[in-house]
């Protein structure tokens, strides 16, 4: 069989298989299979292969769906991974707290104090200087005659940290007022100094663009925008989380809200520092996390622990109601795990350049509260 040691010599294998299924030929000669060149007719399928053929088919539509899958995959999670970067690497924080001032502040602190997953490296105090201060006689419980309201942060948090037995953690007082004038900042314009700036820039500058040091300000934003405005270089290192402005449904910032009004200068800083990645919930989100006044004070009586009288107390000390937003703990639990949270990318407000910043834009209230109170009932 002659034209089948011209098929061997081609080094082709199985062509019994495939004889039927090739014509050969050379133009002006009759086919043979020992033609040195040959073209190939329409592949014919023989009857008995036409599972083969259905096989091929098989293959051909998993392998498509495979690679879609794996290209959705890869993207999702090249969209994810930021995050979860963050939530699993970086967990050292600094908490700035304006805990004077109202009842929420204490509920966030004693928190994130429990929480295991994050390193508290320091919680500095904030003032909550407003307007009545000047024109009430009385701030909650507190005279506003002569009121140092950084002060009262700072007891409160010495004590939150004596009765958690955390008095580790360094708590650096913070500035006694806003950064410049309250009409604006200029270069000559003051800017404060306290123990809590100065411990800011002092860790920051032990970390890195790759390895970032995390800061929530759910007060005023004067310590870190004074520490930024002393050592512009520690702003690419830090990781900023605050508690400011509102936002409408088309995405336009106001900030006509507490903590933004009581440092707008300190705010306009932080917004302008290209440099500084920023995380902001806006009051419309954190307002939706309402605790209800008679289980919340049944719920803390359960504790066996001395922190729930400092808990229960103030809900009275601030006249809190039947109901209170719990603003801070939205923004703390945001940090805690941001699978409980919606985040996108939004531009800043355009007086202060409009830079990319991340917006919380939702949260899942009941997945908060339950947390929190599973936390705090292991105490």
């Amino acid at each position: 069989m002659a034209h089948t040691r011209g098929i061997k010599h081609w080094g082709l294998s199985g062509y019994l298989s495939i004889l039927q299924r090739i014509k050969f030929g050379v133009t002006g000669q009759e086919s043979s299979p020992q033609s040195p060149t040959f073209h190939t007719a329409a592949v014919v399928f023989h009857p008995a292969r036409k599972p083969y053929k259905r096989i091929m088919c098989l293959n051909f539509l998993i392998k498509k769906i495979t690679t879609m899958f794996r290209n959705l995959l890869l993207s999702t999670l090249l969209a994810i991974l930021p995050q979860i970067y963050c939530y699993s690497q970086h967990r050292d924080i600094i908490l700035d707290a304006d805990t004077g001032n109202e009842m929420d502040d204490i509920y966030a602190i004693v928190r994130i104090l429990l929480e295991k997953s994050v390193n508290v490296i320091g919680i500095t105090s904030a003032h909550f200087n407003n307007v009545e201060l000047v024109t009430e006689p009385m701030w909650h419980i507190y005279p506003t005659k002569g009121i140092n309201t950084v002060q009262i942060s700072q007891d409160l948090n010495e004590k939150i940290l004596t009765v958690l037995n955390k008095t580790d953690i360094p708590a650096p007082i913070g500035c006694k007022r806003m950064v410049g004038y309250p009409w604006g900042f200029y270069r000559g314009a003051p800017i404060p100094e306290s123990p809590a700036v100065d411990f800011i820039i002092k860790k920051a500058n032990g970390y890195s663009p790759e390895r970032k040091l995390n800061i929530m300000c759910i007060g005023a934003v004067t310590n870190v925008a004074s520490a930024i405005l002393k050592a512009p270089e520690i702003s690419r290192n830090i990781r900023l989380y605050v508690l400011a402005m509102d936002n409408d449904d088309k995405d336009n910032w106001n900030k006509n809200s507490f903590n933004a009004l009581n440092d707008l200068n300190g705010l306009d800083i932080i917004l302008k520092t290209t440099d500084l990645e920023l995380f902001i919930i806006p009051d419309k989100v954190s307002r939706t996390l309402v605790f209800q006044r008679e289980e919340t004070i049944e719920k803390l009586s359960s504790l066996n622990h001395p922190i729930k009288e400092i808990l229960i107390k103030r809900w009275d000390e601030v006249s809190a109601g039947k109901t209170w937003i719990m603003w801070d703990i939205a923004l703390v639990q945001a940090f805690i795990d941001p699978s409980m949270t919606t985040i996108k990318t939004l531009p800043a407000p355009p007086e202060n350049g409009g830079r990319p910043v991340k917006v919380i834009t939702g949260i899942n209230v009941n997945a908060i509260i339950q947390e929190f109170w599973n936390v705090l009932q292991k105490l």
